[in-house]
């Protein structure tokens, strides 16, 4: 079957059988689609190779991965191809081709084939991202009428855009970050991502990139977990699926201006705990004269270049190189910042130290008093530490509980009427710290066993409610506020 060009090509596509699940399950209208049938046998290499100068791609479907995904007989030889040149050479059962134009801007992808993992390789996996069947982009362009397309499912790989970029050049990009889970009865949840869309939404607008919408941005967020349930980690183990939505600049970069293109990514990989288990403990330092954030700045939104700096700090803290505790080695950095105040006696502002938040997460302490256990946090309100929603979810679950929660303003001195401390976020979860360490003092928490059940009290708590395991919340509205029930079949 030969065609002189695309348009003899689209003629064909009644000639075709249209598979309304597949047709449904993408929402899109298809340019073309081929069922049961090898590509080999439809299209010549020099046709693939007219249709990609055309800005068109070849995408496979199955009914296991309705979203679909590239299809490559030869990985070693193929896998440095231009994407849509990557098309079936034999013949399937029960498959779908769909030949759609895609992306501009100058962006592509380069197919990676996927890590296939067992499932015991999935539960035990590392917190580091891998090729998995799918990940999920929009654009957003001139060409798309400075819209942002429909997500579209596409092949894990690595993204090709101009070698100048306001990304990589003015860090012009922010993310989420956010986890899917099994629970027992084989149901998968997402915990609060609608507040994950409504943040990035936030980031966008702090960083003059054009907002993804909660719709497009949920979708994508289905479609990411539908086609790569395979990697689901299974009920019985505690790791989880995570995913990264990410938005980046995909032009600009040699002017300090915004860019006119950007590219809205989901990607998703399995990991176990990101911080060991539920027994770890963490011993913490923060560097004297290392601020992560300062009013008036960025602090508070989740975009690239908030995490860069820490890298430098980890590092030194791991090596045991921190001024003042030489030799020492820790397992992450937290951080103080600077609280301008004024006393009533004074017209003066007096700056002092106050807490803000851990390179990894959200730090919560508590203690036991006569009237209760009461909950203390970093407050928010000079708007320099990220609003954590797993923070927020914490703080929720303590206040359940009947403890007093308090969001203020806390100094290092402080921590020692503490009884107990604890990092929180996306991808840790809660994890217990035994120790901070500031200007050559450390203080450590309690190990009494009462003391540390409150911190395994809420710890179960919140894993249990991201895993959408709400027996304990059967008539709290937090059942209705946080788990997101994804339907993968």
């Amino acid at each position: 079957m030969q065609f002189d060009n695309f348009e003899a090509l689209k003629q064909e596509v009644t000639e075709h059988l249209i598979e309304s699940k597949i047709e449904e399950a993408l929402n899109l209208e298809p340019v073309r689609i081929i069922t049961n049938e090898s590509i080999k046998d439809i299209l010549s290499l020099e046709e693939a190779r007219f249709l990609e100068s055309e800005g068109f791609t070849i995408t496979k479907f199955t009914q296991d991965n309705p979203f679909g995904c590239y299809a490559l007989d030869d990985f070693k030889k193929a896998r440095n191809l231009h994407r849509t040149t990557q098309y079936r050479l034999s013949q399937s059962y029960n498959v779908v081709y769909r030949i759609e134009k895609s992306f501009n801007s100058g962006f592509s992808i380069v197919s990676q084939p996927a890590l296939e993992l067992d499932q015991n390789q999935i539960n035990n996996h590392g917190f580091y991202n891998i090729p998995t069947h799918t990940q999920i982009v929009s654009l957003y362009s001139p060409e798309n009428q400075n819209q942002w397309s429909q997500p579209i499912a596409v092949p894990a790989g690595r993204h090709v855009t101009n070698s100048l970029n306001a990304t990589n050049q003015y860090a012009q990009g922010c993310f989420e970050g956010m986890v899917a889970m099994v629970n027992s009865n084989g149901e998968v949840f997402t915990f609060r991502p609608f507040d994950n869309a409504r943040r990035l939404q936030a980031s966008a607008r702090g960083l003059c990139i054009p907002e993804v919408s909660t719709e497009n941005f949920m979708q994508a967020i289905q479609m990411a977990v539908i086609s790569n349930k395979s990697y689901l980690p299974s009920a019985d183990s505690e790791s989880k699926l995570y995913i990264r939505p990410h938005i980046k600049a995909i032009t600009g970069g040699s002017g300090v201006a915004k860019a006119d293109s950007y590219a809205f990514v989901v990607e998703v990989f399995p990991f176990g705990n990101y911080f060991a288990n539920r027994e770890t403990t963490l011993d913490l330092v923060a560097i004297q004269g290392t601020r992560r954030s300062t009013p008036g700045g960025v602090g508070h939104l989740k975009y690239i270049g908030n995490y860069a700096r820490t890298m430098k700090h980890k590092e030194l803290a791991k090596a045991g190189l921190v001024e003042g505790f030489e030799g020492q080695k820790f397992n992450d950095v937290f951080y103080m910042g600077d609280l301008k105040q004024t006393p009533l006696t004074q017209k003066l502002k007096i700056t002092g130290e106050v807490l803000e938040e851990d390179a990894a997460g959200n730090l919560i302490f508590f203690r036991e008093s006569k009237s209760g256990v009461e909950v203390f946090t970093p407050s928010l309100s000079r708007d320099t530490i990220l609003p954590g929603f797993t923070r927020d979810s914490v703080l929720e679950i303590c206040r359940s509980k009947g403890y007093n929660v308090h969001e203020t303003h806390i100094s290092f001195d402080m921590l020692k009427l503490v009884d107990g401390a604890m990092i929180v976020g996306s991808a840790a979860g809660a994890v217990r710290i035994s120790s901070m360490s500031y200007k050559s003092e450390t203080i450590f928490f309690s190990r009494e066993q009462e003391h540390i059940n409150i911190f395994y009290d809420i710890f179960d708590t919140l894993y249990n409610l991201r895993r959408g395991i709400l027996g304990e919340f059967e008539n709290h509205e937090i059942i209705s506020k946080y788990p997101f029930k994804i339907d993968i079949n």
